[in-house]
């Protein structure tokens, strides 16, 4: 059985909301807490990773999953240089994975089943990418034989150029939950669609 671990992306600004887009409400929980509570509910080991400065509002941030023992947080000293930085603070835990799944914090509405479905195509040497109607989303699962790779990522632009200089090594999995596609980065993004 092959050891899996997640890694949530949450150490941006939130620019183009206006405000802590992690804390915006929806339903009981805020944003940030939606999109942690995916992975946890598959019992998956989970980094978050934030900004330094989001120690002293921890609790506001992550509510009752403070106490999540399968939750783990790390401070990314370098987040505001880009998600390239990010997820190399998220390489070093991942030791001891043979594929981790990076979700990015502002995409709360991807479901359950979706990310078992990625988990199950998955191994230690390739790339998982979900494809919805023909466009590649989120999240990305990457087998071992990428984590150094993505330890060495810099700048903003993320694993895109990992992807981009690997398509052989890349499976993509048509899934039919648009919420691979759907991210929140104005406030007008954020609200329910019918």
């Amino acid at each position: 059985m092959l050891a899996i671990g997640a890694v949530v992306l949450a150490a941006g600004r939130s620019r183009r909301f206006g405000s802590d887009k992690r804390q915006h409400r929806l339903g009981q929980q805020n944003l940030l807490q939606q999109s942690l509570s995916k992975p946890l509910a598959l019992g998956v080991p989970t980094t978050l990773i934030l900004r330094p400065d989001d120690s002293s509002q921890l609790a506001a941030l992550v509510g009752d999953f403070i106490d999540q023992p399968l939750l783990s947080i790390v401070y990314a000293a370098d987040a505001d240089a880009g998600m390239g930085h990010s997820l190399a603070s998220a390489a070093a835990g991942m030791v001891g994975f043979d594929q981790v799944m990076v979700l990015l914090a502002d995409m709360p509405w991807i479901e359950v089943d979706t990310l078992r479905l990625l988990l199950s195509r998955g191994n230690s040497e390739r790339i998982v990418v979900p494809l919805h109607r023909g466009r590649r989303g989120h999240p990305v699962l990457f087998g071992r034989r990428w984590f150094t790779a993505l330890g060495d990522l810099e700048g903003d632009i993320g694993a895109r150029e990992l992807l981009r200089a690997n398509s052989a090594v890349i499976d993509e999995v048509e899934v039919s939950d648009p919420g691979v596609l759907r991210d929140v980065d104005t406030p007008q993004s954020a609200r329910p669609r019918p």
